[in-house]
């Protein structure tokens, strides 16, 4: 499974890469929606880890651009927020699922797994 982490927190990229490597995962990492953009232009994902809160391209309007992209790939929102204003809309646009920071690694492979049983 080809992974796109989307986050500007170093920390978070570098423990993300870590875990889905040690998980077996082909993952790419950018820090910026628009560059998660570009990525999905040049090659298949079957998930994106999107973080909600970044500058210029927050995660909100990234999502809006995938889906108005209409790219095959399942979005999972990561956020340090609870019950935000865009958490309400990033559900309203369309996502495979949200989850929480702090996070726990047995709560990511739960949900990668389920990707992986959805896709095709």
């Amino acid at each position: 499974m080809n992974i796109l982490v989307v986050d500007d927190d170093p920390d978070v990229q570098e423990f993300l890469e870590l875990f889905l490597k040690g998980e077996g995962y082909a993952i790419d990492i950018v820090n910026s929606g628009k560059d998660a953009l570009s990525m999905l232009e040049g090659k298949k994902y079957d998930v994106v880890l999107l973080d909600l809160k970044m500058p210029f391209l927050n995660g909100v309007e990234t999502l809006g651009h995938i889906k108005q992209s209409n790219y095959d790939v399942k979005v999972i929102v990561i956020t340090g927020e609870k019950e935000c204003e865009k958490e309400k809309a990033v559900k309203k646009i369309g996502v495979f699922s949200i989850v929480h920071k702090p996070f726990k690694l047995v709560e990511i492979r739960k949900i990668l797994k389920m990707a992986c049983e959805k896709t095709p």
